[in-house]
């Protein structure tokens, strides 16, 4: 099992990998959740997490702990379809949100 983990985003209508994180996905997740959070100063209002088939119930509340840590008062989660998840492949997680 891999741990390197790209954070890719649509820059431009393209998919672009911008970062790279290292580790388990239960601490990616969390680290991954305050960077994007902070640099496109999400309302916290909401966030929503996209999930493809797989994704592991200890990543889910990782994720879920991040999100109450950075202030979001509502999370929601949505699987993905068919292009996320043979792009994303098993167990792929985004997340999205409203800039202030």
């Amino acid at each position: 099992m891999s741990h390197l983990h790209p954070c890719i985003e649509i820059l431009d209508g393209k998919l672009v990998a911008t970062k790279k994180y290292r580790g388990k996905m239960t601490k990616v997740i969390t680290k991954m959740v305050k960077d994007y959070s902070e640099k496109y100063d999400l309302k916290r209002d909401r966030i929503w997490f996209v999930h493809t088939v797989g994704l592991s119930d200890d990543v889910r509340k990782a994720a879920e702990k991040a999100a109450e840590e950075c202030g979001f008062s509502s999370v929601q989660w949505i699987l993905a379809g068919g292009v996320i998840t043979t792009h994303g492949g098993p167990a792929a997680i985004g997340l999205a949100g409203f800039s202030n």
